[in-house]
């Protein structure tokens, strides 16, 4: 994420483009890798005891007291990283936003500088400019 980011301020369209794809392959592979971590998880529950406990890591705790405090540090990790993860997943979008923003400004500038000429008029005679229609995700 942090070449994503580097990528959004130098501007550099390819580079975003190829770590946007390569976000996108990490993220499917994540997902695999959590859900076999989860059936894994499941197993190892289901062999412990009958009783319809949570498919959650902290639930290795009861299972398995001798590593209680090795499960809890990769608990804490785990949610210390995603938390991470968040801030600049956050950041990179409001980067995304304000690059789009700036992107549609610079657009109408340039249509409006080169259509001068180009006008409409109000009802009321008066002489209005021609908007451009750039509208990208956003309420016109």
């Amino acid at each position: 994420m942090d070449e994503q980011i580097d990528a959004v301020v130098s501007s550099d369209a390819r580079q975003v483009s190829a770590l946007t794809e390569a976000h996108t392959t990490m993220i499917g592979q994540f997902k695999q890798h959590e859900k076999a971590f989860i059936e894994e998880l499941k197993k190892v529950v289901a062999a412990s005891d009958d009783t319809d406990q949570p498919v959650k890591l902290v639930a290795l705790k009861s299972i398995f007291p001798e590593a209680a405090t090795r499960i809890e540090g990769w608990k804490e990790k785990l949610t210390a990283n995603t938390r991470i993860l968040q801030q600049k997943h956050y950041q990179l979008v409001q980067l995304l936003e304000f690059a789009l923003t700036q992107n549609t400004r610079m657009m109408q500038s340039i249509y409006n500088m080169f259509n001068e000429k180009n006008a409409r008029y109000s009802a009321d005679g008066g002489k209005q400019g021609v908007s451009p229609g750039i509208a990208i995700n956003q309420e016109v």
